[in-house]
């Protein structure tokens, strides 16, 4: 009798230790929550602007064959503008040059910008090179462009040709 009774006792507890395994698999369930999530880009995602004033300095390699004419240059960009000018009149003589140096702030709220340069148009007697005092633009930070236009080559006609030198800022 003592055999069956633990006989019952161990069926008893291997049919709880069973219905609970069985009620803890047929109540568990896993939910999953599936979905896309869009990201808008507002009106004005980056805010990148030349600021304050512009200095020049001009480079002439050789004063005394220049037949009188003055190295002449001027750039300019207006606060809170994307566009700067840099207007440059009489380099004669290969190796003239002007150099202009421009203030760019990030005024985006929340936005860092990376500081690259597009594709520059000149004519093909011109060197122009592009430098910048960093190229990564935390928001609210400023920093300098610099832009030298060298002569490398002394022009048989007069030439007067437009540069573009496109700044391009992206979000970092």
């Amino acid at each position: 009798m003592k055999e069956k009774r633990g006989v019952i006792a161990l069926a008893l507890v291997a049919a709880v230790l069973v219905l609970g395994v069985g009620y803890a698999t047929l109540t568990s369930q896993t939910l999953y929550i599936n979905g896309n999530a869009s990201l808008a880009q507002g009106d004005v995602a980056i805010d990148v602007v030349f600021y304050g004033n512009s200095s020049i300095t001009p480079s002439i390699t050789d004063i005394s064959n220049r037949n009188g004419n003055a190295l002449a240059a001027t750039a300019s960009a207006a606060d809170d503008s994307t566009v700067a000018t840099l207007n440059i009149t009489n380099l004669e003589e290969a190796g003239d040059s002007v150099t202009a140096i421009y203030q760019i702030k990030n005024k985006s709220a929340d936005i860092d910008a990376t500081l690259s340069t597009g594709t520059i148009t000149k004519d093909a007697k011109l060197d122009v090179t592009v430098s910048y005092g960093t190229t990564s633009l935390a928001h609210g930070q400023t920093t300098t462009v610099t832009v030298t236009a060298t002569l490398n080559a002394t022009p048989t006609n007069t030439i007067s040709e437009t540069i573009s030198i496109p700044v391009v800022a992206t979000p970092a």
